[in-house]
């Protein structure tokens, strides 16, 4: 199960497909250090959810949403509906 951070990254990057790593996190910087947040995100990608492209700028990391990604979005969406 993934928690309000994981949902909120996912979202991102959905909303801001193939965009740098530090632009989907900067905003949650609030919650967590930025060391948490991008190993959330490799958490993420491990679990298949997001792709970090590590090779396009040396220095940079991409992110981008995966279909399995979008589904667990979907399915989160429908249980918070369901719980209004």
């Amino acid at each position: 199960m993934y928690d309000r951070l994981d949902i909120e990254q996912l979202k991102r990057c959905k909303e801001n497909s193939d965009a740098q790593l530090i632009e989907i996190i900067k905003p949650l910087l609030k919650w967590r250090s930025e060391v948490q947040l991008r190993d959330r995100m490799n958490r993420l990608e491990a679990d298949g959810l997001v792709t970090l492209d590590r090779t396009r700028l040396r220095g940079r990391v991409f992110c981008d949403i995966t279909t399995e990604g979008e589904k667990v979005l979907r399915e989160h969406e429908a249980q918070a509906s369901e719980e209004d």
